[in-house]
């Protein structure tokens, strides 16, 4: 008789996970998460943390159109801590020596992804496991297919699933999300932040999008030890005091819900864009004996950065550092010549060429 690596407990069953016991290990409990979205970095302290786990940057070749931009996303089980601090609960009400396991973590197991819609995108994605219970999905694509991902990302996203098989042959899945609109994490703390302070506790909400706050829930070695509802919005940035003191050396946890605003781009939600330099030249048409000042800048963009032509100096180049996503998006260059008597900004498409050339008629 073959032997079955895990059983499901189907009375542990929520809408957020499925518990599985080992046959082989009767201690060991393998939660299999609903469904896996974009999280967020640790709250360690850096710039970086509470930022969604969304990465672009790009890998630029030899010639001027092999430019690959390289999107990465983590992915992490869409429970937050209070859920995880429940199904602990309930697993070790059922049996005090369990450990929890992610399908991750599972010795010798495998897992395959498949996405949809990947083949009309012409994408390439690579999913893989990590350590800890996370994925991470790659996607590689050029300036054309980013467009269209960027759009897809920002309405609904791009949509899968997780099949792990194990070495028994039976199999677990799980749904795979990467939309912008619902971010969750971190995996360890939640959205918000919550600080004792005397008779109240202070949360703050470091994220980019506002968090409804329905209770603070106290946990203590065997479970919920207190509560307080709360039902606020705490917006982005923004903090709120809750007169309530819970239990000493209770660990206060988050009922909360991230609200979604609508579509969201990589740059709204705080990713992590690659700033790329972009290089504009200037050509003076008809050097004469005098020098020529010209201001330019990027369309939308404040700085100014001057160049001066002249007779030694036909021709200057001016660099401008931008978000790639900027960068890919066809920017213009605004230009005058400084002193000009009509000094009325031109615009010229870094699109049709990276070179500006200064006529006698922008002098006049």
């Amino acid at each position: 008789m073959a032997y079955v690596q895990f059983r499901e407990v189907t009375g542990l069953r929520t809408p957020l996970a499925r518990v599985h016991q080992s046959q082989t290990d009767g201690g060991q409990y393998l939660v299999v998460p609903t469904a896996y979205q974009v999280g967020r970095r640790a709250d360690d302290g850096t710039e970086a943390a509470h930022r969604p786990l969304v990465v672009l940057h790009a890998a630029v070749g030899t010639g001027p159109d092999e430019v690959e931009v390289l999107f990465e996303a983590g992915l992490q089980p869409a429970l937050r801590p209070l859920d995880v601090a429940d199904l602990t609960r309930e697993v070790r009400r059922r049996d005090e020596r369990a450990s929890l396991v992610w399908p991750t973590e599972v010795s010798g197991v495998s897992a395959t992804f498949s996405w949809a819609g990947v083949a009309a995108l012409g994408a390439r994605l690579e999913t893989t496991a990590l350590p800890g219970g996370t994925l991470r999905l790659g996607a590689g694509v050029d300036v054309a297919q980013w467009m269209v991902l960027r759009g897809v990302l920002a309405h609904g996203g791009l949509a899968g699933a997780a099949t792990f098989t194990f070495p028994d042959g039976s199999s677990v899945s799980s749904s795979l999300a990467v939309d912008l609109r619902r971010v969750v994490g971190p995996w360890a703390t939640g959205p918000l932040r919550v600080e004792r302070d005397g008779a109240a506790v202070v949360v703050s909400n470091p994220t980019e999008a506002p968090v409804v706050l329905h209770q603070l829930v106290a946990h203590g070695p065997d479970g919920v030890v207190g509560a307080t509802a709360v039902e606020r919005t705490v917006e982005a940035g923004a903090s709120t005091t809750v007169e309530w003191q819970p239990p000493a050396g209770a660990v206060v946890l988050t009922d909360h819900e991230t609200v979604s605003t609508g579509p969201a781009t990589v740059e709204e939600i705080r990713s992590f864009v690659e700033e790329v330099d972009v290089t504009v030249v200037f050509l003076h048409e008809q050097p004469g004996d005098q020098e020529v000042a010209v201001d330019a800048r990027v369309a939308g963009l404040d700085e100014v950065q001057r160049v001066v032509l002249g007779p030694d100096a036909p021709a200057a180049e001016v660099t401008f550092p931008l978000p790639l996503t900027a960068a890919l998006a066809s920017p213009a260059v605004e230009y005058r010549v400084a002193g000009a008597p009509s000094a009325a900004w031109r615009r010229h498409l870094l699109s049709d060429s990276a070179f500006v050339v200064i006529t006698d008629d922008a002098q006049t």
